[in-house]
Order: C-alpha cells, then structure tokens, then sequence
C-alpha cells in the first residue's frame, strides 16, 4: 500500500510536466494494487479463522456477505467524489484540458493523485489499528480449530 500512496504523490508531484516519470508512476500503482489484491484473501481467510474460534460456529457466509457490501460500498464512492470535486471546481465537460480553468485542472489532479493517496492512508492506518493478527497468533488459531473440528 506504500508504494501505492508514493506513486500517487509521485503523480501529484509532477502534476503531468515529466510524463516519463507518471509512466513509472502508474507502474508502482500497478504493483501496489497487485499487491493489495494478491494479499486481501489470504487476510480474509484468517478473519474468519479468527470470527470462527471465537464464535465457535462457522460464520463465512455472513461474513463473506458483510464484505461484499463494503466492497460494494467501496465501488459507490469513487462517483460521488468525483462529481463532488468536478462540481466545486467548476469543471466543464465541454471543454478539452487546456482550456479548463485553473480549479478545474487543480481538481483533476487532486482526483488522480492526492484524494487516493488520503483515502489509502486512512485505509493504512485503520487496518494497522484493527487487525491484529500476527503470523504466530493465526498458527495457534488454525492449531486450535483444528482441535475443536471446525
């Protein structure tokens, strides 16, 4: 997810001056949401060990159904934002980007570059606060759901 949030800053930064280097941006966001994907189901998996040891009865399908609400959430806001941004920058759809006001095009940027990179840090930090399963701890759950036959 750092890299993810280095390359949208990375974009910000060059603001689409060097488009070299916003090409090695988009890179690092490739690996970075590679990264979060490839990694989501193995921590999903491990939720729900956890869920299930502490329930004692096997919940994957409320669960599985919660996440797909969030994830569908997720697809929700993008949208909003975007409207949101174009609204107060005054953003004409009308007009190619040479010719959007200086707001407009400064809200193009944020939206492609800042605004992910605040959305993925709050992200960072609300999961490094919640999830607290380490390597030995999801040993020992599997150890003892493996006990309890579930």
């Amino acid at each position: 997810m750092l890299i993810t949030i280095l390359a949208f800053l990375l974009i910000f930064l060059l603001g689409g001056t060097f488009l070299s280097g916003i090409y090695i941006a988009i890179i690092f966001l490739g690996f970075g949401a590679g990264a979060t994907t490839i990694v989501a189901l193995p921590i999903f998996a491990d939720v729900i060990d956890e869920i299930t040891l502490k329930t004692r009865i096997p919940k994957e399908g409320i669960i599985s159904g919660i996440y797909a609400f969030i994830n569908r959430f997720g697809w929700l806001l993008p949208p909003i934002i975007i409207v949101f941004v174009h609204t107060i920058t005054f953003f004409n759809p009308k007009a190619s980007f040479s010719t959007q006001p200086l707001l407009a095009k400064q809200g193009i940027i944020a939206l492609i570059s800042w605004i992910p990179a605040i959305v993925i840090s709050i992200s960072v930090v609300g999961f490094s606060i919640f999830y607290k399963l380490t390597n030995k701890r999801t040993k020992e759950i599997k150890e003892e759901l493996r006990q309890l036959n579930l």
